[in-house]
């Protein structure tokens, strides 16, 4: 018995050892090994995902005439130094959870590992329908391209080629360079461009011609110096990008020559160079408009926060929170230099000079725009809401902006010729207008809060305070805030932290009018409108207040953070921008910068 219960042990064990080595002889038949390819391709190739992922040890070369696909899901690693050239045509089309990934074949994998993706002015290039959907030709799409740049200038280099939905990372180089024609475009849509490396060269996540970029994030950028370090682009349409933290020369967030940008989101690039302007947005000869500009800041010379403009259209923006931090320019939210700049809201930015606009060297034409709690400081301070020189100014609200206490600054300060005219002017510190100009300035049909000809007098520093300037011919005036002129703001905005209550109060607007009411804003998860917020005792948020110009919330709870605004709203239906936004964090109240309504 004894015999026989250990043969049957051995059967078991050999069974089971042998069940083991099949199962080990399976999964070695399941690892894939590594395809190794390099040099020329003559003929029709397709790269396959059973043999992912591909080595290649030499530089390609696809030749013309020749078609290399690759299919969804393939790895392709490059050794030291090589790159893929392509004179043919490629098809690289992943999918959403199968990309296609183009990175470097080293252990611990660093940017400038190998070449780039690089298609000649021969290569096949993309066919679109009239709705823009692929049809055939060379695309990128689906597809990671990461760690390369070594000796080049980008990391994908395509001629009127569709590149989509791919993630362009960690290269340094530029991401991509897409040098399309009026007849034969670049397409480069819904990508993630961000990390890229590059020194003094233009575009440091894309570098565009007669190109359509829209649907991407360009992130993170830095060219060292040289314009447009998240976007350089001419004869382009850019739409719908968010365009954040490059940071370089002229143009940080997007650098364009003649331009239409629209509908993008432009945020914290910085403009570093000594003789750069545009933290977010340089555009000349260009149509700037319906975009967020928010965060970015200037060093440089030419200034500009958020926008420089030349020769251009600026229109519709919300442009906020932008600095600009050069002594011998200014422009903290926008410079204009002969450019229209009409039906922006400018508001919390800051500068030496022109804390919202710096219309100087050449005419500006400047209308509908409100320009409110923008501010000014330093020995240079000037022109707090906006600076002017021969310029045309008309029918703006200027209202809640701040320069140093003691000093001459307007909220509109004048240093050359220019038309004033039909704008709403007041409450701005320590004056509404500056005249900092020789000669006398034709001011009439403004509205001065007030209808009282002492008060306005007193609101204005000009040749009565200082007999080496011009005066400021502000009579007629408007007796009613201009009808022409965005809805002005409530300014002024204070709450009184009680317990569990918020005490809000402002400043009425300055009009004899009726019909004028207020509604109370709050949320708890952002200074940013839309403002929100619910579970108050009160009522969720926006609360008409009628005419009062204070009001109590209560039920707050002692943990949780709370934002609060205030809007104005007349008996037509308009309703203005926000009041600065007070915030309640930790216990403290923190006042931030006006914001707008989307």
């Amino acid at each position: 018995m004894k015999n026989q219960a250990t043969v049957r042990g051995i059967a078991r064990v050999s069974l089971v050892f042998s069940f083991a080595m099949l199962l080990f002889v399976i999964s070695l038949t399941a690892v894939k090994a590594d395809t190794q390819v390099g040099g020329p391709i003559i003929s029709d190739t397709t790269w396959t995902f059973a043999n992912s992922p591909y080595i290649v040890v030499e530089s390609i070369d696809v030749w013309e005439g020749v078609t290399l696909t690759i299919e969804p899901g393939v790895t392709v690693k490059f050794d030291s130094e090589k790159k893929l050239q392509v004179n043919g045509e490629l098809i690289a089309q992943g999918a959403a959870g199968s990309l296609i990934t183009f990175t470097s074949n080293q252990i611990d994998p660093a940017p400038d590992d190998w070449g780039n993706i690089e298609f000649t002015s021969t290569a096949i290039t993309t066919t679109m329908d009239a709705e823009g959907n692929y049809v055939s030709g060379s695309i990128l799409q689906y597809c990671v391209v990461e760690y390369g740049g070594y000796e080049e200038s980008s990391a994908i280099v395509a001629h009127s080629h569709l590149i989509d939905h791919c993630t362009v990372r960690n290269n340094d180089s530029r991401g991509i360079h897409a040098p399309g024609t009026e007849t034969a475009p670049s397409r480069i849509t819904n990508n993630t461009v961000s990390n890229n490396d590059s020194y003094y060269i233009v575009g440091g996540g894309i570098y565009a011609q007669y190109c359509t970029i829209s649907g991407n994030s360009v992130s993170n950028n830095n060219n060292s110096g040289g314009s447009g370090s998240g976007i350089y682009a001419q004869y382009c349409t850019i739409s719908g990008n968010s365009v954040s933290n490059n940071s370089g020369g002229s143009g940080s967030g997007i650098y364009a020559e003649s331009c239409t940008i629209s509908g993008n989101s432009v945020s914290g690039n910085s403009s570093t160079s000594e003789y750069s302007g545009g933290g977010g947005i340089y555009a000349e000869d260009s149509t700037v408009s319906d975009n967020t500009v928010s965060g970015n800041s200037s060093t440089g010379f030419y200034g500009g926060g958020g926008i420089y403009a030349e020769d251009s259209t600026v229109s519709d923006n919300t442009v906020s929170g932008n600095s600009s931090t050069s002594e011998y320019s200014g422009g903290g939210g926008i410079y204009t230099n002969r450019s229209t700049v009409s039906g922006n809201t400018i508001s919390g930015n800051s500068a030496d000079k022109g804390g919202g606009i710096y219309a100087v060297r050449r005419s500006s034409t400047i209308l509908t725009n409100t320009i409110t709690t923008n501010n000014v400081s330093g020995v240079y301070a000037q022109g707090a809401g906006a600076y002017l020189s021969n310029s045309d100014f008309r029918y703006n609200t200027v209202v809640g902006n701040n320069g140093p206490e003691g000093s001459t600054v307007g909220g509109v300060e004048i240093v050359g010729i220019s038309q004033v005219h039909y704008n709403n002017l007041y409450g701005n510190t320590p004056h509404d207008v500056t005249v900092e100009y020789s000669s006398d300035i034709s001011g009439t049909h403004n509205y001065w809060g007030t209808v009282v000809n002492v008060d306005i007098l007193d609101q204005v520093y000009d040749w009565y305070d200082d007999s080496n300037q011009g005066k400021f011919l502000y009579v007629p005036y408007l007796q009613e805030p201009s009808p022409d002129a965005p809805f002005p703001p409530p300014t002024g905005l204070t709450v009184d932290f009680q317990g569990n209550q918020a005490i809000l109060s402002w400043n009425g607007l300055p009009s004899f009018t009726t019909g004028w009411g207020y509604k109370t804003y709050y949320d708890t998860d952002s200074a940013l409108p839309p403002f929100a917020g619910t579970g108050l005792n009160e009522g969720n948020s926006p609360i008409d207040v009628g005419d009062q110009t204070t009001y109590t919330f209560t039920g707050l709870d002692p943990i949780q953070d709370y934002y609060f605004a205030v809007t104005a709203y007349d008996n037509m239906g308009r309703e203005s921008w926000y009041t600065n936004v007070v915030w309640k964090q930790g216990g403290y109240w923190v006042y931030l910068p006006a914001v707008l309504k989307p």
